[in-house]
C-alpha cells in the first residue's frame, strides 16, 4: 500500500497512517479491520504461545478476504514504472 501511496505522491510514516491514507485513496474500505491484522502480526512476533496463535489463525479468513480484494484493486490500477 505504501509503495502505490508513494507512487501517487501520497507521503505516508506507519502502518496505521497508511492504512488511513489507502482509504483515502480507495485501495482499502476500512483501516480498522487493518488495525487488527497489524495488532495480530504484532501479537504473534512477541507471543508463541498456542493461545495467541490460534487467536491469530481465527481472523485469518478474513485477512486473506480483504487481501483479495486488495490486490483486485491493484491489479485494476494502471501503474507503469
Amino acid at each position: 500500500m505504501k509503495r502505490i501511496l508513494n507512487f501517487n505522491g501520497v507521503d505516508v510514516e506507519g502502518s496505521r497512517n497508511t492504512f488511513r491514507a489507502s482509504v483515502l485513496s480507495k485501495l482499502i474500505d476500512d483501516p480498522e479491520i487493518w488495525f487488527e491484522f497489524l495488532e495480530a502480526r504484532n501479537i504473534v512476533a512477541h507471543d508463541y504461545s498456542y493461545e495467541k496463535i490460534e487467536e491469530v489463525f481465527k481472523i485469518l479468513p478474513k485477512f486473506e478476504q480483504e487481501l483479495d480484494k486488495l490486490i483486485t484493486k491493484i491489479n485494476e490500477l494502471e501503474i507503469t514504472d
